[in-house]
């Protein structure tokens, strides 16, 4: 992942692990089915030991890393906490924010307006995107999905509130 920053690969490599067995965990309360015929667990359980045997991979390949460069001048994992810059915050929280929004109103106000609000909301992740822009794409990504996914294809989704 990131080979200037030890820690931050370390952590990345524990979250794929618990991100990992939290699914596996899920997955065992469905059934896998068979090769041939495959369970609606089968899915999670995959994704899951992949995200583990991954976060095995990277945190070893790191460990590797650190030995083969000699001695820690700082120790890895209990050095001061560094905040993430201002714009990685906004961007985070603003893709975080679409996306409760789109499952808070996908029901109550339908699939146009709740996509609409997530791709606005997730356009603002970059400072310097203009408004028009965003509310360019909050029109064109919905109307698109809508088409898609309702006459296209016909999922059964209400479309306005």
């Amino acid at each position: 992942m990131n080979t200037d920053d030890p820690q931050a690969d370390l952590v990345a490599a524990a979250l794929f692990i618990v991100t990992g067995l939290g699914a596996v965990w899920i997955a065992l309360d469905y059934p896998l089915g068979t090769l041939r015929r495959l369970g609606p667990g089968a899915m999670p359980m995959g994704v899951g030991v992949l995200l583990i045997l991954s976060g095995f991979g990277l945190g070893l390949q790191t460990l590797l890393r650190l030995r083969s460069e000699g001695p820690l001048t700082k120790p890895v994992l209990l050095g001061w906490f560094k905040w993430p810059k201002r714009h990685v915050l906004r961007a985070t929280f603003s893709i975080v924010a679409g996306l409760c929004a789109f499952g808070l109103l996908v029901r109550p106000a339908g699939l146009f307006l709740a996509t609409a609000v997530l791709v606005f909301l997730s356009s603002r992740a970059e400072a310097g995107t203009p408004i028009l822009g965003s509310i360019l794409l909050a029109l064109v990504i919905p109307a698109m999905c809508v088409g898609i996914f309702v006459y296209g294809i016909g999922l059964p989704f209400r479309v306005w509130p």
